[in-house]
């Protein structure tokens, strides 16, 4: 939207590939899924990016952030409903929780 507007804009070709993660689900695809601090117990297909050790016991399919003390957990597939979290969380006044 900025850069609309602008008359001092120029553009190159630039050599390099373009990722626009906007999503937990797209982050996977491009970091992988190697975590080793996972216990999946008859759980299978999960995402987990933790700062914590984490077991899982009979779930799947299912995106778990877990950064500075605070959760994100999700199903794949889900993950840009993180939106709506933040502003659920915003309009209960919580912001600390972000």
């Amino acid at each position: 939207a900025v850069m609309e507007k602008s008359r001092m804009a120029g553009v190159i070709d630039a050599g390099f590939d373009w990722n626009d993660i906007g999503s937990w689900d797209k982050f996977q695809e491009l970091e992988g899924t190697e975590n080793h601090d996972v216990f999946p117990a008859d759980s299978h297909n999960n995402y987990v990016f933790s700062d914590i050790p984490v077991a899982l016991c009979g779930v799947d399919d299912l995106i778990v952030v877990i950064k500075n003390g605070k959760a994100l957990i999700c199903r794949k597939g889900m993950s840009q409903k993180v939106k709506d979290a933040r502003k659920l969380i915003e309009d209960a006044g919580k912001k600390e929780l972000l």
